[in-house]
């Protein structure tokens, strides 16, 4: 079971995030008003991480749609990714690519297209230590399972729960996880290692998902569990 969060007790690298929204009271409010699940402990020895679209177009404050709020998420992100690799877990890198030919309506829904050949869409280079033993998944849907067969890949390495952070939280990180409990995932939501561009759009997804399909967590939760839990394993390649 999830501890309750503690700010004194937060694991050493991760920190509490503060841009707009994000405050210490935004947190407080949301740690008293979700549902703990007795029922669904998180076990890091079956779980994935998985960070959803940590691309420069929506993390680098030069981008076309830069997410301010990704800038206080993201230490938090790379903190837990460590561990996951250290632990031998599967981490999941996401990736969207457009392709109006696949997918036309996100082009006609959004007037633009986030192309293979843009340096925008490459993922941040943070995240360059994990590429060769993570699950790489390139995307042309909001849904990061529709036909990329990573279902499959997660259910092979003995994943059943699965915690989701990245951005945006109303759009790709809320679908991935709807897509994730529709395939019998426990998800994990991070409260503070999801980011989008308004209070409104965020606390929406945590309304409806910690609702119907997923706990709400913080990272300091998830690594303090982990920290607590989980062997040390040697990584597995797990590039998909």
């Amino acid at each position: 079971m999830l501890r309750p969060y503690d700010e004194d007790t937060i694991p050493e690298g991760l920190t509490m995030p503060d841009p707009s929204y994000l405050t210490p009271e935004w947190l407080q409010f949301w740690l008293e008003k979700r549902r703990l699940r007795d029922d669904l402990p998180f076990v890091p020895e079956k779980s994935a991480l998985m960070l959803v679209d940590l691309q420069r177009y929506f993390c680098d404050p030069e981008a076309g749609a830069f997410v301010p709020a990704s800038a206080a998420i993201l230490p938090n992100l790379l903190g837990l990714a460590r561990l996951y690799a250290e632990k031998g877990r599967p981490v999941v890198l996401t990736r969207h690519i457009d392709d109006p030919g696949a997918h036309p309506m996100m082009a006609k829904w959004w007037k633009s297209a986030m192309k293979e050949s843009d340096p925008e869409t490459r993922l941040v280079p943070d995240l360059d230590p994990f590429l060769s033993d993570a699950i790489l998944i390139t995307k042309k849907y909001y849904d990061p399972f529709f036909k990329s067969g990573l279902a499959q890949i997660l259910k092979g390495r003995g994943v059943e729960q699965v915690v989701i952070g990245g951005v945006l939280t109303h759009l790709c990180c809320e679908t991935a996880a709807r897509a994730a409990f529709a395939h019998d995932f426990a998800v994990y939501f991070l409260l503070d290692g999801t980011a989008t561009a308004s209070a409104e759009q965020h606390d929406g997804t945590l309304l409806n998902l910690g609702h119907g399909f997923a706990v709400l967590a913080t990272c300091g939760e998830i690594a303090e569990t982990i920290k607590r839990k989980a062997p040390a394993q040697p990584p597995v390649n797990g590039k998909g």
